[in-house]
């Protein structure tokens, strides 16, 4: 691991209108992750997990404070931009995999090369490669209906990690499975961060969290460790 930082928040807040009541779902968050480092991200419902991983994911806007992505400030990016840098720069990895239903394995691989300008070569070489690591380029050719929920997540995780992003995001990447294929998928997920990845996980298992570098702990829109 080396001392460069992938992520680095100073300050973030965010809140929400629900009704007539100002809800504070972040509240002035500082965060730095280095590279290499395998974090997860803990705390109740409402805690501001969901909003924090949104962020980093550029999937929302922080109301104020600031987001550093690989050394570039991404706070006030615009659609396109967001776009670009998703694609570039970050791997997502989702509860319920996220696959499409009606694309093969290796396609929904892929998808994370549509805003981007790759040959088609080195794209299918790529997504051949991430399957292949993940254990499942035998399945390449099936539709998701065709796999169990332990190859779903392999062929999500190779989605994840075909583009070579600097940041892997993962929400709760287990939560859908039985113990012993979640077992596998944590083994999998600390076999890539000790591979170098940086990767974020929130999950709600404290022996899920405890395969991991470091703890964040949130509460009431807070970082308490």
């Amino acid at each position: 691991m080396t001392g460069d930082e992938v992520v680095r928040i100073e300050k973030v807040s965010k809140r929400y209108l629900m009704g007539s009541v100002e809800v504070h779902a972040l509240r002035e968050v500082d965060l730095s992750i280095k590279t290499g480092e395998f974090v997860a991200v803990m705390g109740p419902s409402g805690s501001g997990k969901s909003t924090l991983m949104n962020i980093i994911g550029l999937l929302d806007r922080p109301d104020g404070g600031y987001y550093r992505l690989q050394g570039q400030d991404v706070s006030q990016a615009d659609d396109d931009q967001r776009s670009d840098l998703r694609s570039r720069f970050i791997g997502f990895i989702f509860q319920n995999f996220n696959l499409l239903p009606r694309v093969t394995a290796d396609r929904n691989v892929a998808l994370p090369f549509a805003y981007r300008r790759d040959k088609k070569f080195d794209i299918e070489a790529k997504c051949h490669s991430a399957l292949q690591a993940m254990g499942v380029a035998e399945r390449a050719g099936h539709l998701p209906s065709q796999l169990s929920g332990g190859e779903r997540q392999r062929v999500a995780i190779a989605r994840a990690l075909a583009g070579a992003p600097a940041l892997i995001l993962a929400d709760e990447p287990t939560g859908n499975l039985d113990q012993t294929t979640g077992d596998e998928i944590i083994r999998l997920l600390r076999h890539i961060a000790d591979e170098g990845r940086t990767i974020i996980m929130v999950t709600h298992d404290p022996r899920l969290a405890a395969a991991t570098d470091r703890i964040v702990r949130m509460m009431d829109g807070w970082i308490k460790s």
